[in-house]
């Protein structure tokens, strides 16, 4: 009942498949030389705009019955909210649109149905499961740089936004060109008024890149893993406590950009650095010298004689093993393959 394309909040999906399918399409795009464009959407205050009748309407055209419809509305037209003033909440104020945050319920199913219509061209020769990924309210879409395209594109977001209320904010959203010359730069540049950015990009807090990452790319990441480090207050925490903050903190920041990407050694044996580099004297800069134990037998198991630190060359290896594991236990997954993907 729910698009394919959509993954939050639906049990069995991870915003994982998300990043992976549309840095595995843009990257076979790129790879065939084929020109075409991949349009990041700001959907302005998605959650709070939603228009009511739409959310019911589609709900009907669902197959909802009129009991499940009511309890909805009672939900809906029962929210209001209140503003503090010195601590005392003052009068309630009722809704008349948007949807309850955090509320299971609030992901909308907003699908573009123009490729199925055939009003939009094919993105290449051959079959792409998925020009549109949808995670809550980020929405990834990929055109080709033509005027028929965009146009029509222009015109789903236009119908979209004034139906359900979920209008598109044009100045927010971006525009990054796969393989396009300057003839086609300027067709999107006149029809699109959108920021023309480059490769790579944040998508769901990941960089989106075509090619492997650069040193200069990767870096801001090791330098905000570094900027976790509580400072001066290391040299009030036991070896204990600095322990606990490089397992649970730093890197537990590492698991959900190991899961859709993989770090190259230098990057590892840098942020290595700065672990061992604070468990030991509490500072993201020391010699091998300050190292009591080799850090080999630290990232071993307590029962093995070592602190239980992940090592993460192998914790990467484990949470990209889990992409294997879920490809063989789900019957369909939520996103598909990508041509070119691999696994």
């Amino acid at each position: 009942m729910v698009s394919p394309n959509q993954s939050a909040f639906i049990k069995g999906r991870f915003i994982q498949d998300n990043f992976m399918v549309v840095q595995q399409t843009a990257r076979f795009l790129h790879q065939q030389k084929q020109p075409r464009i991949l349009l990041k959407l700001d959907i302005s205050k998605a959650f709070d705009s939603v228009s009511w009748p739409f959310l019911l309407e589609v709900l009907q055209y669902l197959g909802f019955g009129q009991i499940w419809r009511d309890i909805i509305c009672g939900l809906l037209s029962s929210s209001s909210t209140q503003v503090l003033l010195n601590g005392i909440p003052g009068e309630q104020i009722f809704h008349r649109c948007g949807l309850r945050q955090g509320d299971p319920l609030s992901p909308m199913v907003h699908d573009f149905q123009a490729a199925r219509e055939g009003l939009l061209q094919p993105l290449s020769t051959r079959s792409l499961q998925h020009r549109v990924s949808l995670y809550a309210d980020d929405v990834i879409l990929f055109l080709r740089p033509v005027a028929g395209d965009i146009s029509v594109t222009m015109d789903i977001l236009n119908l979209f936004g004034e139906a359900s209320g979920l209008r598109t904010n044009l100045q927010k959203s971006s525009v990054m060109p796969i393989r396009c010359d300057d003839s086609e730069l300027t067709t999107v540049q006149n029809l699109l008024p959108c920021t023309l950015s480059d490769f790579p990009c944040k998508y769901l807090g990941l960089p989106l890149s075509l090619k492997k990452l650069t040193r200069a790319q990767v870096q801001p990441f090791i330098d905000r893993i570094a900027d976790q480090l509580p400072g001066w207050k290391a040299d009030l925490m036991t070896r204990a406590g600095r322990r606990v903050q490089v397992q649970y903190v730093l890197t537990g920041m590492l698991i959900y950009l190991f899961m859709a990407s993989d770090l190259p050694s230098w990057a590892v044996k840098e942020i290595d650095k700065i672990r061992w580099g604070f468990l030991w004297k509490g500072r993201k800069d020391v010699k091998g010298g300050h190292c009591l134990v080799a850090w080999v037998k630290v990232c071993r198991p307590f029962e093995l004689g070592g602190l239980g630190i992940s090592d993460l060359k192998t914790l990467g290896w484990a949470l990209r093993m889990r992409w294997l594991w879920l490809q063989k236990n789900r019957t369909k997954p939520p996103m598909g393959s990508s041509p070119g993907s691999g696994t």
